[in-house]
């Protein structure tokens, strides 16, 4: 599933406010679907760029939850585009190494898992590379200390995805749609 938006962008932010702050409405908004084999997913999702005359692949964000077979297509159809990693789906990764280092559901899992979104926020991998030095440094003993590598490794897959701070100042989303509206429905539900 794809989903296209246009949006004007919203104001300027800090990653402290990253989740508190409102994005103007889109003006457009158009959904494709299939279940298809990857290459004729994103000709159709070309197709619908096209569509709605959005001709100029620099202009266009890519926002996606980390599947490799997302920002291949993206590269083919809209070589240029911004790509970004949905910030629930890197927020979710530190959540789980801070989990295993920490143990699930404790008060020290919670706060290092909300510092480490933190750093991705402000600082991208460095910022991760950063949080995981200073997990290290207060990790009890029994804490699984391999999951901090495995979740470096994802990130340093998407390194020039996480450009948080960059776009939240600009006013431009940093998250799927889909989990837009859901956190409107907790709001609001």
């Amino acid at each position: 599933m794809g989903v296209f938006a246009r949006r004007e962008r919203g104001a300027p932010a800090s990653a402290a406010e990253w989740d508190q702050r409102g994005l103007p409405a889109p003006s457009v908004r158009s959904v494709v679907a299939a279940i298809e084999e990857a290459s004729a997913f994103g000709d159709r999702c070309r197709a619908e760029a096209e569509r709605l005359r959005w001709t100029d692949p620099t202009t266009v964000s890519v926002l996606g939850d980390g599947a490799e077979w997302i920002w291949n297509l993206a590269g083919r159809q809209f070589p240029g585009a911004s790509a970004v990693l949905d910030i629930f789906h890197g927020a979710e990764h530190i959540a789980q190494a801070a989990q295993c280092c920490f143990g699930e559901g404790t008060a020290a899992a919670r706060v290092q898992g909300e510092r480490g979104r933190q750093r991705l926020l402000e600082d991208g991998y460095w910022g991760v590379t950063e949080w995981v030095g200073e997990v290290s440094g207060v990790m009890p003993a029994g804490g699984e200390g391999a999951s901090l590598g495995g979740m470096l490794n994802y990130f340093a897959d998407h390194q020039e995805r996480l450009g948080y701070a960059l776009r939240l100042r600009r006013g431009q989303s940093i998250q799927l749609v889909e989990h837009r509206l859901a956190a409107a429905d907790r709001l609001h539900g």
